[in-house]
């Protein structure tokens, strides 16, 4: 049973990235690719009725493969695959790496715990929250050391 479990997770894992990947494909822009990014992922999982299905009765199968120990293992497949939908729009690569893990990270949190905030799965919400929290932290100018002296 876990081995068809994997199986299926590493399938609809291959199938999800497909379907995301061929809606940023069709945008040019920053916001778009956050809004679209997090949509379309939200809509694939929440219409996903094996997966919800697991999540309701069976918890306990599917969380330990993507909770603590196997979270940093999902984590890093999300964080490889937004990483190139963000890049040309970031300054450099550490930028767009850094912006990719905070990305897939704020999204899995949202995902995982649904909040009143946002709801995932609609673009105008998805789209005022990325204006007003997530735009403003993937633009922002790095730091400035205000340890070094001039």
């Amino acid at each position: 049973k876990d081995v068809a479990l994997e199986a299926l997770l590493r399938r609809e894992t291959g199938r999800f990235f497909d379907s995301v990947a061929g809606r940023l494909a069709q945008v040019d822009t920053l916001e778009d690719t956050v809004v679209i990014g997090i949509v379309e992922a939200a809509r694939f999982l929440r219409g996903h009725a094996p997966l919800q299905y697991l999540l309701v009765h069976e918890p306990d199968r599917l969380l330990p493969s993507s909770a603590v120990d196997g979270l940093d293992r999902a984590y890093s497949i999300a964080t490889a695959f937004t990483l190139p939908h963000l890049r040309p729009y970031m300054a450099d690569d550490a930028s767009a790496a850094a912006g990719a893990e905070w990305l897939v990270r704020q999204f899995f949190s949202y995902a995982l715990v649904p909040s009143s905030a946002v709801d995932l799965a609609d673009e105008a919400d998805v789209r005022r929250f990325a204006r007003s929290f997530i735009l403003p932290a993937l633009v922002a100018a790095p730091p400035t050391d205000t340890h070094q002296e001039s």
